[in-house]
């Protein structure tokens, strides 16, 4: 007999709950920063990451949430430096330095769907870079860099195929080598 007397209250706790419709989709997951982009980069960020971003694994986890966020360590003779590689969804790759107060001071994109100041993402031919030889020099390990002359704290480091002297290449050889846009270098104004 008790258990009929909770037939009424079981009735009108059912007629609160919301009716269920087929023409309803089911909630889709949050989309994850690694899966949104395009991301730009400006003179102050590379998409999420800015010089005021903590430089540590978690908060960058945090900006990053669908991706592998590591601490690890470049190796360069006697020098060790510590970093933080992020890689996701759409080939996303970042290497990411700090500063001795915390904060983010360099971000190196060498994977993803980033736009840097003048337009060029990773791979954009140096035919249509829009860059001159003259804001260009050869780095470490015939790393070929040219400043972006209207933002200065970004670099784009020109990969190009078959070079293998330590001279700057000019116009001509960078053209007919087909260089490209092999990594986005940001650095904290």
């Amino acid at each position: 007999m008790k258990r009929l007397a909770c037939l009424p209250l079981i009735a009108i706790l059912a007629a609160c709950q919301p009716a269920a419709t087929e023409d309803v989709p089911p909630a889709e997951a949050p989309a994850t920063a690694s899966e949104t982009g395009p991301w730009q980069v400006t003179a102050e960020a590379v998409g999420p990451l800015t010089g005021e971003t903590p430089y540590d694994v978690a908060t960058i986890q945090g900006l990053f949430p669908g991706a592998t966020v590591e601490g690890q360590y470049l190796h360069f003779g006697d020098e060790t430096t510590p970093i933080i590689t992020v890689y996701g969804a759409d080939e996303l790759a970042l290497e990411i330095q700090g500063d001795i107060n915390g904060n983010v001071s360099q971000v190196r994109v060498q994977g993803g769907n980033f736009i840097a100041p003048n337009g060029a993402t990773l791979l954009t031919p140096w035919s249509e870079l829009g860059l001159s030889t003259t804001n260009c020099g050869m780095g470490e390990g015939r790393n070929y860099s040219c400043a972006d002359p209207n933002v200065l704290n970004v670099y784009y480091v020109i990969a190009v195929p078959g070079w293998d002297s330590d001279e700057a290449p000019n116009e001509a050889a960078l053209n007919a080598a087909g260089a490209m846009v092999g990594t986005i270098s940001w650095i904290r104004p």
